[in-house]
């Protein structure tokens, strides 16, 4: 009996691009910290986050300084991608 071979979607790499490392959906209202990774806004202003004495970067474990960590900039770029990618998947 022959097995059946998943083919990776050519999308699926573009998809974890634009999904929060965190929560694993797509970007909400992303921000990016000066390491240059990025993160949904939410899942930076949890109450966790926001009372770490020493923030880290989840995914490099850098330490931004306070003066490095601006999340009230949204990376519109990554936004504008993310909505752009969304509205074409919907047509």
């Amino acid at each position: 009996m022959a097995e059946a071979v998943t083919t990776p979607r050519p999308t699926a790499a573009l998809e974890d691009e634009l999904s929060c490392p965190i929560c694993f959906e797509f970007f909400q209202d992303p921000v990016s910290l000066k390491c240059q990774h990025s993160f949904c806004r939410g899942c930076l202003e949890t109450p966790a986050w926001i009372q770490q004495k020493q923030r880290e970067c989840p995914v490099c474990r850098r330490r931004p300084s306070m003066a490095d960590f601006h999340p009230s900039v949204s990376n519109m770029k990554l936004r504008n991608i993310v909505e752009a990618y969304l509205q074409r998947e919907e047509n």
